[in-house]
């Protein structure tokens, strides 16, 4: 039920009445190394590089808390922009990390992210304070790429090392800071939706952001990302849910009417994508 209240505002157009066409949940798990397959160009099944890949991309690894069958991702040293070779020397290639297609009628994800006490000591110098974001690509009603929804940690958000999630705003190109979810040694779940006018994000359930944007109708692909200023460090990923849908005794909370309710706002403008 918990989740269920969580997700029931973003997605109670979808699945109001169990509509037809209402987008169905998935959730892909990295219990094994067998659960997570790469690949070096763009696939449905799986992983592929997005800018630069990371070290290391593996399933079925022990995150620092101690919780099995979590997925493994290491931003290496050895793949800084010192290191890097050309054409990839340039801090484009900083964010490192691996995709993967989605079906046609997604409209929002969800996924656990683990923030361990070794982050804070980072100094992140290349970009200050970006680490593990989950990315996604926003398109609309005809494919055309419109946005990029993108939740981040990040361990120096104001220059003065305070730790927080920030929400990027592909139309206006900047990063907004979500206050009260710093805290580290601990499994965060983040994630966002797009449709009816707006992307919102969420962290541990709480709606935390809304950026209008009337255009993006579904989201492409999944995007695991981690940013590369030169020290190694491990991000633990677990439970990927595609389309995350609210349990059908939600639905009688909310009358089919609130719908028009929800969203409110709207913009469109020049995309643009983190740099």
């Amino acid at each position: 039920m918990r989740r269920g209240l969580r997700w029931a505002a973003a997605f109670l157009a979808a699945a109001a009445g169990l509509l037809p066409g209402a987008a169905s949940a998935a959730i892909l798990s990295f219990d094994t190394s067998g659960d997570v397959t790469l690949s070096s160009s763009p696939s449905s099944t799986s992983w592929y590089p997005d800018r630069y890949p990371p070290l290391v991309f593996l399933g079925g690894a022990t995150a620092p808390d101690g919780r099995p069958g979590t997925l493994q991702v290491v931003i290496g040293a050895s793949d800084s922009l010192a290191n890097r070779p050309f054409p990839y020397d340039s801090p484009f290639y900083n964010t490192q990390g691996r995709k993967l297609d989605l079906p046609p009628d997604t409209t929002g994800l969800l996924i656990e992210l683990y923030i361990p006490h070794q982050w804070d000591a980072l100094p992140q110098s290349e970009n200050p304070g970006r680490l593990a974001s989950l990315w996604a690509t926003g398109l609309d009603a005809s494919d055309n790429v419109i946005t990029f929804p993108i939740i981040e940690f990040n361990n120096n958000v104001d220059g003065a090392s305070t730790n927080a999630f920030r929400l990027w705003d592909s139309f206006t190109g900047s990063w907004g800071v979500v206050s009260g979810f710093g805290a580290y040694d601990r499994w965060y779940e983040i994630g966002f939706t797009v449709g009816g006018g707006q992307e919102q994000f969420f962290v541990n359930g709480t709606l935390v952001g809304s950026i209008p944007d009337t255009s993006t109708t579904h989201l492409a692909n999944v995007i695991l990302q981690g940013y590369n200023s030169g020290e190694t460090y491990e991000v633990s990923w677990d439970n990927l849910n595609v389309n995350p849908t609210p349990e059908p005794s939600t639905l009688a909370i909310f009358g089919a009417g609130a719908a028009s309710m929800l969203f409110v706002g709207w913009r469109t403008n020049k995309r643009r994508r983190a740099d």
